[in-house]
């Protein structure tokens, strides 16, 4: 590897600098698309034909494996398999999965946009996650926290408002396929189950508690 970085910076020292804030953006983002203004720069660097192999193998020491799909405009870090989502809470997840869902039935309907990139909204993604969950829409404030944590790692770009129902548009990216996996309908059949089984473990709690109040009171 540093071989590598001796190749890619010989005619300029201070291409080290540069090299270094790209592998930190990527670190913290984990994805990039080329339609995104601020990351175009790291992504152009990333992919080139000079750099590439640097990237790759640095990563590859740090247990990630370096992905770029032209076609589809994104490169990213995907971490060892069986990794999971244990890095997201259980709402993350599920939306990320119903992202992937809407994804894939836009695909199958021939509704995609440039690199293959498919527009839907807040109201379908959240309608969708009553209908699997059973529980009712989630506060704005986390659903903005979902939202904007997916748009910094690059998942989705959100568009305009729409004034009367709120809802924002979702620019759904093919990486969420990619992170998710082939398996999306059984992924989320697994964790509605869990949230199902959350929801009875909470319920009968909270009956348990009821009881032992009516026996103080007698």
């Amino acid at each position: 590897m540093l071989r590598d970085l001796q190749i890619a910076t010989a005619d300029n020292d201070e291409i080290c600098n540069d090299l270094r804030q790209t592998a930190n953006y990527l670190m913290a983002r984990q994805f990039l698309h080329i339609e995104d203004r601020n990351s175009v720069r790291h992504y152009n660097r990333i992919v080139s034909d000079r750099y590439f192999l640097y990237f790759q193998n640095l990563f590859d020491a740090l247990g990630f494996t370096l992905v770029r799909e032209p076609s589809e405009g994104w490169l990213g870090l995907l971490p060892d398999p069986g990794a999971g989502f244990s890095s997201m809470y259980m709402d993350e997840t599920i939306f990320l999965l119903i992202l992937a869902l809407i994804w894939q039935e836009s695909v199958n309907a021939g509704e995609v946009e440039e690199h293959a990139v498919v527009l839907s909204d807040s109201g379908a993604m959240f309608d969708r996650y009553q209908a699997i969950t059973g529980r009712t829409r989630i506060t704005q404030t986390r659903a903005k926290e979902i939202l904007s944590a997916f748009k910094r790692r690059a998942l989705i770009r959100l568009g305009d408002i729409d004034p009367d129902t709120l809802d924002v548009e979702i620019w759904i990216r093919p990486i969420v396929r990619r992170l998710v996996g082939e398996n999306v309908i059984s992924a989320l059949e697994q964790f509605a189950a869990t949230v199902t089984e959350d929801d009875g473990s909470a319920a009968a709690e909270n009956e348990r508690g009821t009881d032992a109040e009516d026996d103080t009171d007698d």
